[in-house]
């Protein structure tokens, strides 16, 4: 290979047609930096603690906010806690139990009906 094309970062030729330098830009080549295999063995682990924090804090933030839907959703004192699934049905059923009371106009009648949604 030519040394100076490498060197060069520019290339100049003459545009025949209006008489003005064209500039022609030659890509660079870099030198990657050897590492030894205890710098990329060292580099993997940073990189995979750092992941596993990040999805231990994602976690922990959604079963913070499960817990959060928990203590909202009426239960029964007796019953055992909701699991995720369970937690997120029962939402959506409270949710559209909810709707239908408001779009129903009912004020009467509300926890009985909200039960009746919630527990099919």
């Amino acid at each position: 290979m030519n040394i100076d094309k490498h060197i060069q970062s520019k290339q100049t030729r003459e545009n025949k047609t209006t008489g003005k330098d064209i500039v022609k830009r030659t890509k660079r080549k870099y030198r990657c930096r050897v590492r030894s295999p205890e710098t990329i063995r060292r580099t993997k682990q940073i990189r995979r603690s750092k992941a596993n924090a990040r999805e231990r804090r994602r976690m922990h933030n959604l079963n913070e906010a499960l817990e959060k839907l928990r203590r909202i959703l009426p239960q029964l004192p007796d019953e055992p806690k909701l699991t995720k699934i369970e937690t997120l049905r029962m939402a959506n059923k409270y949710i559209y139990a909810l709707r239908q009371i408001l779009s129903s106009g009912q004020e009467e009648e509300t926890i009985s009906t909200t039960h009746h949604f919630i527990s099919r």
